[in-house]
């Protein structure tokens, strides 16, 4: 049986069994294939054409999925096997990519990475899936489906760019942590270039640079953030970054730590963001009694529970939306 891999970030690119086959298989066809690899679902023959061929009629639009749909297996098949019978299921009134289909996708290898760790901060996230983020972040080698301009792909481009924007965020946070300074620089300024207005970005680089020794570099970085803040939104940085700037103009961020009599240096505090623009209190997560960590912690479990059944819920609404589609479509014809 063939073995196929797909790649989405940059050009779109198929091979089976380390061939590629993308020029063998035209546009329409490629244009089809990404969607279902990107909504692995099954999905009614009439949405699908009139997604993919919005202008004419039905009728004709349904006709030129046919079309796409044979154009797909043919190039997708080899001479030994029927290798699009493994990715490709035709049932019926529906199409989809099943999710259990032997391929290897970097989109889907980068989303399953990130939706490990999402609901957890950097200090939550263990050694394995730190690397695991590291490796997603890799395999995002240019935008989804660099020079396609369709609306479905418009969205999914952009909402992957968010995720690689809060994974890179996450790793900078996990490489502060763990000394890692220069790493955790080049995972946010990595960052900067998607978005150089991203002031939580330009907040962790002033950290890790003054961590690093390099207290003018984190002082030119505050410079960068506020000229690009100026210069894009017409806004001065927030309360959080202004304070982060003074404590390094003054030389007070790190703080030196205090050696007691035994020679060991407690930890320093560890002064990040919140999430919400503010400056986070000093670390006490070592003193289990605080009554104050203990309501936090408890309040975002509360929040990863609703979160969980938010999820649960919009993914029931959308299947039910998608069956009263289906009724409707075999109703009127």
């Amino acid at each position: 049986m063939s073995s196929f891999s797909v790649s989405m970030f940059g050009k779109f690119c198929v091979r089976r069994d380390g061939e590629t086959l993308s020029d063998s298989i035209p546009e329409k066809a490629q244009e089809l294939f990404a969607y279902l690899l990107l909504h692995r679902r099954a999905h009614p023959r009439e949405k699908l054409a009139t997604l993919l061929w919005p202008h004419g009629t039905t009728q004709r639009a349904k006709a030129y999925l046919r079309k796409a749909l044979w154009q797909l297996r043919q190039s997708l098949n080899s001479a030994d096997d029927a290798g699009a019978d493994a990715v490709l299921c035709t049932d019926g009134d529906w199409v989809q990519v099943p999710t259990d289909a032997d391929l290897q996708v970097d989109v889907t290898a980068f989303e399953n990475a990130f939706e490990m760790v999402q609901d957890r901060t950097a200090s939550e996230m263990s050694a394995c899936q730190t690397e695991g983020l590291k490796r997603a972040a890799s395999l995002y080698t240019g935008d989804l489906l660099e020079n396609w301009y369709q609306e479905w792909c418009l969205t999914e481009r952009e909402r992957l760019k968010d995720m690689l924007l809060r994974a890179l965020d996450r790793l900078t946070r996990c490489c502060e942590q763990d000394g890692t300074y220069d790493s955790g620089i080049q995972y946010g300024l990595r960052a900067l270039r998607i978005d150089p207005a991203r002031e939580r970005i330009h907040r962790h680089l002033m950290r890790l640079r003054a961590r690093d020794g390099d207290r003018i570099g984190a002082l030119r970085q505050y410079e960068r953030c506020a000229d690009v803040l100026e210069r894009e939104l017409g806004v001065a940085p927030s309360t959080a970054t202004q304070c982060l700037h003074e404590r390094i103009q003054e030389d007070r961020f790190p703080e030196a730590p205090d050696t007691d009599s035994a020679g060991s240096a407690p930890a320093s505090s560890n002064w990040g963001d919140s999430g919400i623009g503010e400056l986070e209190p000093p670390d006490t997560s070592e003193d289990p009694e605080d009554p104050d960590m203990q309501h936090l912690r408890e309040g975002i479990e509360r929040i990863r529970q609703l979160q969980s059944t938010l999820a649960a819920v919009q993914q029931q609404i959308r299947r039910d939306v998608e069956t009263v589609e289906v009724v409707l479509q075999q109703r009127e014809e």
